[in-house]
């Protein structure tokens, strides 16, 4: 007797069909929360060392001191996207057809196109717009570009400045210390002695936000700006970008 046409998997001699992504879809997902009707019954906070960016306002190595962010957002970890964890095979089989050689000299060549005409770039006085944080080529480099801009003046531009004006241009972007406060600390030029005289001061032992830090340390930069290149970016990205840095050069 043969087999019937679309019963592939249900014999002995071949391996199993994975189960459909639409019957995973429809699984029901158990979400548990607890309502608490009295904020003075607030329960405190759980210690956890390694706190995520939407948790606190400031975040100290150096200092050894964090300040939560105010109301609920303190006590929120993150939700996991669980409706998007099956897109990972599907990410994977993709990344495999087109070919990891393949994605990776794109993406070499691309970050080189970048740093080639974001290095020389000069304020109005010769004075270099970029502060670039990581190897000046590709040579032992992924395609993660981190740097500041800096003004005629030599102050670094803040970063939250840089992030609005990139939003409003429609080019996406990162900024802050990317989860990683003292490699920020160190590569900013922050001390820990004047992290510490900073968190100190009587008006900071509870509240702290990102304009009390870097008015606290002169000015300096309390952040950087992240440009990553994958695999869908092309070199009018690149260029687009280079447009967009050349407006933070003054007159």
């Amino acid at each position: 007797m043969g087999r019937p046409a679309g019963r592939r998997g249900f014999y002995g001699d071949e391996p199993a069909r994975p189960e459909p992504l639409d019957s995973r879809l429809r699984r029901p997902v158990v979400l548990q929360a607890v309502w608490v009707s009295d904020r003075r019954r607030l329960p405190a906070r759980p210690e956890n060392r390694a706190r995520e960016a939407a948790t606190i306002t400031v975040a100290s190595v150096q200092g050894d001191k964090y300040y939560l962010a105010d109301g609920a957002t303190a006590f929120e970890d993150g939700t996991l996207d669980y409706l998007a964890l099956p897109a990972v095979e599907i990410g994977l089989q993709y990344l495999e057809a087109v070919g990891i050689e393949r994605i990776h000299e794109r993406v070499r060549c691309l970050t080189g196109w970048l740093l080639h005409n974001l290095l020389p770039l000069r304020q109005s006085n010769g004075a270099p717009l970029v502060r670039l944080y990581g190897p000046p080529t590709t040579d032992r480099r992924g395609s993660i570009v981190t740097f500041n801009f800096y003004g005629a003046d030599g102050l670094a531009i803040d970063h939250r400045v840089v992030e609005r004006r990139a939003n409003a241009a429609g080019i996406s972007l990162r900024t802050g210390c990317f989860c990683n406060p003292g490699g920020g600390e160190i590569a900013l030029g922050l001390t820990g002695t004047e992290l510490t005289t900073c968190f100190r001061k009587p008006e900071h032992e509870t509240h702290f936000t990102v304009d009390d830090f870097r008015l606290c340390i002169d000015g300096k930069s309390t952040g950087a700006v992240r440009v990553s290149l994958g695999m869908v970016s092309n070199v009018e990205d690149v260029d687009r970008f280079i447009a967009f840095a050349k407006e933070f050069i003054g007159p």
